[in-house]
């Protein structure tokens, strides 16, 4: 194969929801590329479920197995695996894996269930993709986790689709220092929508709040609060339901300016700091 060829792996017990949050944003990503080839395993979990989701979108596939014939194949009617390379033989697991590696030139791998006394076969596969010099698609694993966890809670939610909607597209605007992480980020719901709640670093009794607020409409709105005091800043991002790339801007430019005011040291454009005047979060 030429071109970009993406060696796509993880964990076997990885859960449908989880490959569709983790990995398939990162697959359709790439799909959109020309000259874009994959190889893939046979094992079950992401294995499996990214065979699945290739069969009908893409003929440049090279399935790796042990021994005589894979362990799964996804159905050849109406798809594309007449036209994938097959190919076995190979001694052991660890044989397998040192050709896909070969032939890769990024990896997409995401480890859900390390820990720091047990890694996984994926996590130690990742840091051979690493040492071998393949680029990631998913540069910071941990993060997408935390943000796939989130959109697992809003996809949830049991309100409006228009509030789940707007919910999903502002977490793309967040900056990428965020992390997501549970102790920043909650989803909660409320009679029309949803909150996005968020917290930083700060323990001190004073230590402000962001909070986006979705509904069953296009108003969105962002607040800034302080735990002991009464009042805050609040902002408008309201969007159409097809949002221009001006309003994403804008609801990008406010949620940065939010985030800035829980967490001071992290990077944001100085001149769009210097918009919140006189100590304010948000410009007038």
């Amino acid at each position: 194969m030429t071109g970009r060829c993406i060696y796509v792996f993880g964990n076997g017990a990885m859960s449908f929801d989880d490959f569709r949050g983790l990995y398939v944003p990162a697959i359709d990503s790439a799909l959109e590329r020309a000259a874009t080839s994959w190889v893939v395993c046979d094992f079950r979990g992401v294995d499996t479920l990214t065979m699945e989701y290739l069969k009908t979108r893409t003929a440049a596939v090279s399935v790796l197995h042990v021994g005589s014939a894979p362990r799964y194949l996804p159905d050849r009617r109406h798809t594309h695996v007449d036209e994938w390379t097959i190919r076995g033989g190979f001694a052991d697991d660890a044989a397998r894996d040192q050709m896909a590696l070969a032939s890769a030139t990024h990896f997409l791998a995401v480890d859900r269930f390390s820990t720091p006394k047990r890694p996984t076969a994926t996590a130690r596969l990742v840091d051979k993709a690493m040492s071998a010099g393949r680029v990631p698609l998913v540069a910071d694993p941990a993060r997408a986790v935390a943000l796939a966890r989130a959109r697992a809670q809003i996809d949830d939610a049991p309100v409006h689709s228009t509030a789940r909607s707007f919910a999903n597209l502002l977490l793309d605007l967040f900056p990428p220092w965020f992390d997501f992480a549970p102790e920043h980020l909650a989803i909660l719901r409320w009679s029309l929508g949803l909150h996005l709640v968020v917290t930083g670093p700060g323990r001190d009794r004073d230590a402000p709040v962001a909070i986006i607020t979705t509904s069953d409409s296009r108003r969105i709105s962002i607040a800034v609060h302080h735990s002991d005091r009464v009042g805050g800043e609040t902002a408008d991002i309201s969007m159409h339901y097809s949002p221009s790339d001006e309003h994403r801007a804008h609801a990008r430019a406010s949620i940065a300016l939010a985030l800035h005011a829980l967490f001071p040291t992290q990077p944001i454009d100085p001149g769009l700091a210097a918009q919140g005047p006189g100590g304010k979060v948000f410009p007038g």
